[in-house]
């Protein structure tokens, strides 16, 4: 069965480890295919791995989160886009659902 494809984007390296190891992926049906440390760095790597799922942080340097799914849904609707964040602040998520983002942890 192929697995589906994941993009794991935070720019906290620790974050990214933990997100790797802590969850088992291929028990669940998916592969993470790379991770990236910034919206930039994560639009780039879309276009070469094409996941069809992407857990990402809202608060990183170049290009945030939000910015980020903005710029995937001007061309991708379909892929899933879970955001993550530390912060309480709901006004985050506000935002993130302006860009259809599929959940928000």
């Amino acid at each position: 069965m192929k697995k589906i494809p994941v993009m794991l984007v935070d720019d906290e390296q620790l974050v990214l480890e933990d997100l790797q190891s802590i969850i088992d992926w291929e028990l669940y049906g998916f592969e993470v295919v790379c991770t990236a440390k910034n919206g930039k760095q994560a639009l780039k790597k879309y276009y070469e791995q094409m996941p069809r799922v992407i857990f990402v942080d809202i608060q990183m340097p170049f290009m945030n989160g939000i910015e980020f799914a903005r710029e995937l849904r001007k061309m991708d609707k379909k892929t899933i886009l879970v955001f993550l964040t530390a912060y309480s602040d709901f006004e985050y998520a506000k935002q993130a659902f302006l860009y259809r983002v599929d959940d928000y942890l």
